[in-house]
């Protein structure tokens, strides 16, 4: 009579490659949330390259002059009535600037909120050394533990299908570069296109233009 004997079984392989991408998952998780939570700094403009900081991430605002404010919606007639038109970064500003508050009312910071996660404040816009950089506070919501934070993302403006669309080159989530999360970097690159940030009013014109691109400090959006 012969006994059999059951010794201890390991896992399998399919059990260590699992383990083993949960792990990089997590660890890249970890790493992302140390950087995005690494602290931006706010500058006028860029320190020489030998003093800044190793990983060091800087933001510059784009300018404000709500003196453009006329002009601005001068240029909007414009547009709208089928004529091509440049932008200044300040007159992109008054854009995305939140409405004044009515007598009496206190002022108050729209946000909009993102897939019920993050509420992202009013964006700055931003044209230097040929692209345009879209830039804007961002909270965590769930959980609301008072985490802020800057996102940048920084483009041109590309002909696509469905006409000029902003395409991201660079995007920043606070101190962490999004090149770093390829499948996080690749879903903001196909949402940011598709987000409406072309007034109402202006979008059947924005359809018909047969150029739009950054010169020097200015967007020239060009109608046939």
């Amino acid at each position: 009579m012969s006994a059999s004997r059951k010794g201890p079984t390991g896992p399998s392989g399919t059990e260590i490659a699992v383990a083993a991408v949960l792990s990089l998952l997590l660890g890249a998780m970890i790493g992302a949330g140390v950087l995005i939570s690494q602290p931006v700094a706010t500058v006028k403009e860029l320190p020489p390259e030998k003093d800044r900081p190793r990983g060091a991430v800087y933001f510059i605002e784009g300018a404000r002059d709500s003196s453009k404010s006329a002009e601005a919606i001068r240029k909007r007639q414009l547009f709208m009535g089928g004529q091509s038109i440049s932008l200044s970064e300040e007159e992109l500003n008054l854009v995305f600037a939140a409405p004044a508050p009515a007598p009496g009312d206190k002022a108050r910071k729209p946000e909009v909120v993102i897939a019920g996660i993050f509420a992202v404040g009013e964006p700055n816009v931003r044209i230097a050394d040929g692209l345009i950089q879209v830039a804007a506070p961002v909270r965590l919501t769930v959980p609301d533990l008072g985490f802020k934070f800057i996102a940048q993302v920084r483009g041109t403006m590309v002909k696509k299908a469905e006409g000029f669309v902003f395409e991201p080159r660079e995007m920043y989530l606070g101190g962490c570069p999004l090149g770093a999360i390829p499948f996080l970097a690749g879903m903001i690159r196909s949402r940011v296109g598709t987000i409406e940030v072309v007034p109402g009013e202006v979008r059947a014109n924005w359809a018909r233009l047969v150029d739009a691109a950054v010169d020097g400090r200015l967007l020239r959006l060009r109608l046939p």
